[in-house]
């Protein structure tokens, strides 16, 4: 290994939205022969897998410190990954392209939230906002979705904005935000329509249009992201909608917060940790018994277990952070209680989002490394269960990320501006 002028990354300090993207750039940077250190505050096994999965036999990995609180490790490049004449063959490739071009007017104020301190973020967008007339706007730059203020929005100014998305990703966020002229009809979301009547979910599914953690776009966006009109779109959800009314006992916007908390918790998290290392357990096993035919399964292991074990720490955090803040101010409501501090919820959403869209990326893997599920003529039983219960995880997780992405989250920041003093 060289070790001059080693690269140090702290990843403990990275937004989770853009951590693993950042590790991957570096290691993409790398020469054979080069390494860095990255620097955490939990064991990293995941990327680890990641990295054999996507990168295979041309990486080390070696531990320097290893927990409890801090782990540090060398990663590094093999000397023989050197295929191409002393360049590294190794690619990525990004989790989201970007969309469209910048089309932000002259005259129009872009905001850089990048550039102000995580107190002032907030405060200083919604000056912005409480300075606009109607029919004007602003755009802000952000280096990641700030889902959370779309919902603080709607929390504290209700229906009377427009948030409409100029560049979405992956390193650059720009969303032009506008002040509604009296009249106009109500902004819809693709979340907020899954919301009404979940039996819609199942055409988003049909055309891949991702209703849990990017419900916030509007279906004219979804339409044309997908390549049909917005019409036939919308004739779609109308006839699903219609086709088999939801159960009363379905309803879940219409649920009370702390029953919907307990509800996920006591379906969705237990599912989770049910399934979870049994799943990771039928992958290996199958992937050994078939891995010399079919070598995408391996992969297939890899990913699963990243997956799984990643998702079980989340709902741990959810689980132990998440949920009984919401109890808790649930209570002080009902108590008549106020509260001094406020703002701190949208962060933490702001997290778990961003958690949901890694969950969100390896279900894709999955599907595309299996061709969407589909079993070869030799698949054995195991084989075809494996396929059976990915499918069903994937599915829970649908139904599992929309209720807390799209009503649970919301309405626990609504929750949050009630009891501000």
């Amino acid at each position: 290994m060289n070790m001059d002028n080693e690269l140090f990354l702290n990843a403990a300090e990275l937004n989770p939205a853009v951590k693993f993207a950042t590790i991957m750039k570096t290691f993409n940077d790398l020469k054979p022969g080069q390494s860095f250190i990255l620097h955490n505050d939990h064991d990293p096994k995941p990327l680890y897998y990641q990295l054999s999965a996507t990168k295979g036999d041309i990486f080390t990995w070696d531990y320097l410190k290893q927990g409890p609180d801090i782990y540090e490790i060398r990663i590094g490049i093999k000397m023989e990954a050197d295929m191409n004449g002393g360049q590294s063959t190794v690619t990525t490739t990004p989790k989201n392209e970007v969309k469209q071009e910048i089309k932000v007017s002259k005259n129009e104020k872009v905001l850089d939230v990048t550039q102000l301190p995580p107190r002032e973020k907030h405060p200083t967008i919604f000056q912005y906002f409480d300075n606009l007339k109607e029919g004007e706007g602003f755009v802000i730059h952000n280096d990641h979705d700030p889902k959370p203020l779309y919902y603080q929005l709607m929390a504290e100014k209700g229906e009377i904005f427009n948030w409409d998305y100029i560049l979405e990703g992956p390193d650059i966020f720009e969303i032009r935000i506008s002040k509604k002229i009296l009249g106009n009809e109500q902004k819809e979301t693709v979340g907020s329509i899954v919301a009404q009547n979940y039996n819609t979910a199942e055409v988003f599914r049909k055309y891949d249009i991702d209703f849990c953690c990017h419900g916030n776009k509007s279906l004219k966006e979804a339409s044309e992201s997908v390549g049909v009109s917005e019409d036939e779109l919308r004739k779609a959800l109308e006839t699903a909608a219609n086709n088999k009314s939801a159960l009363p006992s379905e309803d879940y916007n219409n649920w009370e917060i702390g029953f919907l908390a307990d509800y996920i918790l006591n379906t969705h998290h237990r599912y989770v940790r049910n399934n979870a290392e049994p799943i990771i357990g039928l992958a290996e096993k199958v992937a050994n018994v078939h891995g010399g035919r079919h070598p995408e399964l391996k992969e297939l292991a890899q990913i699963t277990k990243m997956m799984l074990d990643d998702f079980l720490i989340h709902v741990g955090k959810e689980e132990s952070v998440l949920f009984p803040a919401i109890k808790q101010m649930l209570q002080m409501k009902n108590n008549g209680q106020k509260s001094t501090v406020g703002g701190g919820f949208a962060n933490a959403i702001e997290t778990m989002e961003a958690e949901h869209d890694e969950t969100a990326e390896a279900l894709r893997s999955m599907r595309e490394i299996t061709k969407d599920y589909l079993l070869p003529a030799d698949a054995c039983n195991s084989y075809t269960y494996l396929f059976e219960k990915l499918k069903e995880f994937e599915e829970d997780t649908f139904r599992h990320v929309h209720l807390e992405n799209n009503i649970l989250f919301p309405k626990s920041i609504v929750l949050e501006n009630e009891i501000l003093a």
